[in-house]
């Protein structure tokens, strides 16, 4: 019996057994594609980057986890965009992810990127170039080794002046590696089985899919596919228990989960940093007529005026308000009225008349009309409310149901 208990005591290694390998939680998020937090009038509103660190934070362990951020913060290079690219780039340093380098982030230049990686914690990874000060060509982080590609490398290494790799040499550097290798790819379902065709030693693809992930594990000679879908609307999880990928999940960023504490003063700070920029001042305005504002219209038209005081159009900007959003370029054109046109809305204070979604925010500048009314109206009609009602803000909205409720 003591011999037994010193056996024990020693390690099960002694008996010829071995300790259970851990199991490993993949938090897999990103593409955002300028969405930092949900948007939209058609409930309940998705995803957003608070919500998905609550997700990192409370439902993955602390212990064997790996995040990975597939990149895609942004789509262009303005002042917002830069401020976006930069918020995105210090939440997933906080969340301790590995982040993917793509066109997105490439495309700022090479000191602007500089700026991502150190708000990012040095965390990004490329397989798609060499030379980039400070980029990991493949991120090691427990059993895994993570690079991330895009279908043309120019687009990476061309904006940072660095060499071009190709996809075949990345995938060999990757590889050579005797660790479980995760490739997140900048490319759709068909790219990517591509990819796995062709690389079927790989064992997990991360690419990118439109609408919502998919409901299990797809794979492609044998290699794993998944996706967190778009916009960064939700979060897909999965596990490695030894050999295999188990207990996948996709998570809807819904209202019920709360919004992070952390990332949220981030995004308040960024929130004000785009105030303090005055871009909503330097959004292009052109001539469209003589804007008038509501009052000069509902005394002629008394039972609009009813139907229009008791819509949400009537509070369209003060939904903004509430959430800090008011000087959002990005939000305040479809809450006020002529936001883009000369002589339409500047700020609360100094056009109050146009701050909300009026009569000329579908018809148009209402000037001529007034002054002569017998002059033909503008109408509106489905196009008109396709302007803010995209697919993006109002995935459900249908023309023909919302009419009813505003119908005059």
């Amino acid at each position: 019996m003591k011999l037994l208990l010193a056996l024990a005591a020693a390690g099960v290694f002694c008996l010829g057994l071995r300790p259970a390998e851990p199991v490993w939680t993949v938090v897999i998020g990103g593409d955002s594609d300028g969405h930092l937090a949900p948007c939209g009038c058609t409930f309940p509103m998705t995803g957003g980057i608070r919500r998905r660190s609550t997700v990192v934070r409370d439902h993955a362990p602390t212990e064997h986890r790996l995040v990975l951020d597939t990149g895609s913060f942004v789509t262009s290079v303005g002042p917002q965009d830069r401020f976006k690219a930069e918020m995105l780039a210090e939440a997933a340093g906080t969340m301790g992810a590995v982040v993917a380098l793509t066109p997105s982030e490439a495309q700022f230049g090479p000191g602007q990127f500089a700026a991502l990686r150190a708000l990012a914690g040095d965390a990004y990874v490329s397989g798609n170039v060499k030379g980039v000060e400070g980029l990991e060509n493949v991120a090691e982080r427990g059993p895994f080794a993570i690079t991330a590609l895009a279908t043309d490398p120019e687009g990476i290494s061309g904006p940072l002046a660095g060499i071009p790799v190709s996809r075949e040499e990345a995938i060999k550097g990757l590889l050579s590696k005797a660790m479980v290798p995760i490739v997140m790819y900048a490319a759709d379902e068909d790219q990517a089985r591509d990819l796995a065709r062709s690389s079927p030693k790989l064992s997990l693809i991360v690419h990118r899919r439109g609408g919502a992930p998919a409901k299990e594990i797809l794979y492609e000679e044998g290699v794993a596919l998944v996706s967190p879908g778009e916009r960064g609307k939700y979060v897909v999880m999965l596990d490695r228990r030894g050999a295999k990928w188990e207990n996948y999940r996709a998570i809807d960023l819904g209202p019920e989960i709360k919004d992070d504490k952390l990332i949220s003063r981030m995004y308040a700070a960024y929130l004000q940093r785009v105030e303090g920029a005055g871009l909503l001042d330097m959004v292009p305005r052109s001539e469209a007529g003589a804007f008038v504002g509501n009052e000069a219209c509902l005394s002629c038209h008394p039972k609009a005026a009813a139907v229009w005081k008791g819509s949400k159009h009537a509070h369209a900007y003060e939904s903004l308000e509430s959430e800090g959003h008011d000087r959002d370029p990005d939000c305040v054109r479809c809450h006020v009225t002529g936001l883009e046109a000369k002589g339409g809305f500047m700020s609360r204070s100094a056009t109050p008349q146009f701050a909300f979604v009026g009569c000329e925010s579908c018809h148009g500048a209402g000037g001529q009309h007034v002054s002569s009314p017998k002059i033909p109206y503008n109408r509106s009609g489905p196009e008109t409310c396709a302007r803010c009602h995209t697919g993006d803000n109002s995935p459900r909205f249908d023309y023909k149901t919302y009419w009813k409720k505003i119908a005059h």
